[in-house]
């Protein structure tokens, strides 16, 4: 745990960083169809060719079995059954899990700091002139929306229409489309579980960042969370993009790790 301050209600949410982002997986295995496995000590997603969720998650092994358990999970990876993404935490179990994760081939390609904020502290802000955020409710927007997700989170990488079409009349979702002189320019997304609303696939097309879209689309999808109850908001970041969730209010609370198995025994 760090140092930073917290305010009583977002102590009390703050173990929802991790439930929030577990029970968005297993969702969105449900919602798509496609691969979900669901055991106390390990889970996975797997929604390809699907860009987004492709995840092992949630370790909770035995230390008696660790060394076999892994094994099994990274045989799963090479037959492509399993997703060759794998997140961990300070929670995870065993103490000695990374070890025997390096042993199988696994390396660590990324640092995502769970980060968490209180909507209450949110007050009046500045938006650009001209910009809007507006609800996805049709497929008309929600089509701008899938094209600014993939282009700046996965690299124009595939996100099926069939399955997020599904997230739009679930009330445990709201996507979020930001319009600057009605031209989409931005994208948000709530998913409410576990006490918090948590904020995913947040993104700005780059040509229209530095222009306080990005804070503003924020802060009003944070907002909505708090009118529907869950002014406790909880999102993961990048390393680099830690001090601009920082300035937004946005404390972090600890830091997830993903790994990747590297190597030939594995080929995406």
């Amino acid at each position: 745990m760090t140092n930073e301050k917290y305010s009583d209600v977002c102590k009390e949410s703050i173990l929802g960083v991790e439930e929030n982002l577990y029970d968005l997986y297993i969702q969105m295995g449900k919602i798509s169809n496609r691969i979900l496995h669901v055991a106390e000590d390990i889970s996975w997603v797997n929604c390809r060719p699907t860009a987004w969720p492709n995840f092992i998650f949630n370790p909770l092994i035995p230390e008696s079995s660790a060394r076999e358990r892994v094994g099994w999970i990274c045989d799963q990876i090479r037959k492509k059954i399993a997703p060759p993404f794998w997140l961990t935490s300070p929670k995870t179990k065993p103490d000695g899990l990374a070890i025997l994760m390096e042993e199988q081939g696994m390396r660590v390609i990324a640092e995502w700091p769970g980060i968490v904020m209180d909507s209450n502290n949110i007050h009046d802000y500045d938006r650009p002139l001209d910009y809007i955020t507006i609800p996805v409710t049709h497929h008309s927007e929600l089509e701008p929306w899938l094209k600014i997700a993939s282009r700046v989170l996965f690299n124009n990488g595939l996100l099926e229409t069939e399955i997020f079409e599904k997230l739009i009349p679930d009330p445990r979702f709201d996507l979020f489309l930001g319009l600057l002189d009605d031209k989409p320019v931005a994208s948000e997304m709530n998913y409410y579980a576990a006490g918090v609303n948590g904020m995913y696939m947040g993104a700005t097309l780059p040509e229209y960042r530095k222009m306080g879209i990005g804070k503003a689309i924020v802060y009003d999808a944070a907002i909505s969370g708090r009118e529907k109850g869950f002014p406790i908001a909880i999102a993961q970041s990048s390393v680099m993009g830690l001090p601009s969730w920082k300035k937004l209010g946005f404390n972090l609370h600890y830091n997830m790790y993903l790994w990747w198995m590297v190597g030939k025994e594995f080929k995406q």
